[in-house]
């Protein structure tokens, strides 16, 4: 009976052995001894198959572990969410096909949110979570994007924040100006 084991990138598993003072251990990967894993112990960080051989150091007799299967999934980089458009959020770095998005507000999944631009519904936090398809615990969270009831302007000139220092009141001042395609 092959053992199995899924982690991400980054994570690991450990295996262990029973401990006597009678016994040496060797740990291998994929038939190859692993130099100076002769502990009770492995710490596994990549893919592979792994067993131990564990001899009697009296008798000379050894014996081998079952063989255990450990298999990694990379996990999405790290997210970038941007405003791309009024009302309009995005994951701006999807990694693309073998990934899901979710999305949150206020750490509350939105039903249904799973597109790579979101339709916001205002103010809130607003983060989403990108998982690897083949092994969804492999997936990062983005940082939140804070929607304040304040618009984003692509093309902004003459902000004015004032008075600084401010003791409650704070006044925000500046020009826009849109670009027109003439054909």
């Amino acid at each position: 009976m092959l053992f199995r084991s899924t982690i991400c990138s980054g994570d690991s598993v450990v295996m262990s052995v029973y401990s006597s003072s009678d016994l040496s251990y060797q740990w291998f990967k994929d038939s190859t001894a692993i130099a100076l894993a002769e502990d009770t112990f492995l710490i596994i960080r990549d893919p592979g198959v792994y067993y131990v051989v564990l001899t009697n150091s009296s008798t000379g007799c050894a014996a081998s572990s079952r063989a255990h299967r450990v298999t990694r999934y990379a996990a999405p980089p790290a997210l970038a969410v941007n405003p791309v458009a009024p009302g309009k959020i995005a994951n701006t770095n999807f990694p693309g096909t073998g990934y899901t998005i979710q999305w949150y507000k206020n750490g509350v999944m939105i039903s249904g949110a799973n597109a790579v631009v979101l339709d916001h519904d205002g103010d809130g936090a607003y983060t989403c979570v990108v998982s690897n398809n083949l092994y969804p615990a492999c997936s990062t969270t983005s940082a939140p994007l804070v929607i304040s009831g304040i618009e984003t302007f692509e093309n902004i000139q003459g902000l004015n924040i004032f008075p600084n220092p401010t003791e409650g009141i704070l006044n925000v001042a500046f020009e826009t100006f849109q670009t027109e395609d003439i054909s």
